[in-house]
């Protein structure tokens, strides 16, 4: 095993990320946990206790997120048995079996809305879909399910913002690589970090999880990226462990 002397910055939200650095530890590497997004929960409002109270009325619940499922789950719902469950990759798919639910329909790898499209039924015309999410967040899937003619609406159950305890990253330490996980990490990073950030775009290799965050990586400026071949901690990882060799 290689000397822990590679420093990787983890921008996960505090609870995803301990997972991440538990596995960069073991690879050899020396994670730097810097949460760059805050999962904070919507709290009770008039929407979500009507719409928790009709969950029935859905042929489809989809999860977006792991956090979906865990901020959807502290209002306690009745989880109707005749609906199909739809998981956006397997870490929702665990969260959902975790809490008693069966997931009908995963995308399969890169884990991500594209593949999960091509993962469901053909004919869904007429058919009713919740998509339990935070606020904001990528519109693709909604739109290609609204596409398909499906009736669909959508449920927040939690915020993504920068967090209120910035950590500190020490001085003197060179960061090789830096985890993204989605834009919004990258974006936060970037004014969170705003000096330093500068160096981190000329000199550290940015792992994303998908083309188009590396797209956006590019465009504002990271010289050096990495894609990983799935939206998971193992293959953020292997990428890491790959470019180092």
């Amino acid at each position: 095993m290689k000397a822990p002397s590679t420093n990787v910055l983890v921008t996960r939200p505090i609870q995803q990320g301990k997972q991440l650095c538990s596995q960069l530890i073991n690879a050899g590497f020396k994670p730097i946990s810097y949460p760059t997004i805050e999962i904070v929960p919507i709290e009770p409002n008039h929407q979500l206790t009507k719409t928790f109270k009709r969950l029935a009325d859905f042929q489809f619940i989809l999860f977006i997120s792991t956090n979906a499922v865990i901020q959807a789950q502290r209002h306690q719902p009745h989880w109707p048995n005749n609906t199909r469950y739809i998981a956006i990759g397997p870490k929702t798919a665990q969260a959902m079996a975790n809490i008693g639910l069966t997931v009908d329909y995963m995308a399969g790898k890169p884990f991500n809305s594209e593949q999960l499209l091509s993962q469901l039924p053909k004919n869904l015309k007429g058919k009713s879909v919740l998509i339990i999410k935070g606020e904001g967040g990528r519109d693709f899937l909604t739109k290609q399910l609204q596409h398909m003619a499906m009736a669909v609406e959508m449920l927040d159950v939690y915020k993504r913002c920068v967090p209120t305890d910035i950590p500190i990253i020490p001085a003197g330490i060179k960061i090789q690589f830096v985890t993204i996980t989605s834009q919004l990490a990258l974006e936060n990073l970037a004014k969170m970090q705003a000096e330093r950030f500068k160096t981190m775009q000329q000199d550290s290799v940015f792992v994303v999880l998908s083309r188009r965050i590396e797209i956006y990586a590019k465009k504002i400026g990271c010289q050096f990226t990495l894609v990983a071949q799935s939206a998971t901690d193992t293959e953020l990882v292997k990428a890491i462990d790959k470019a180092t060799h």
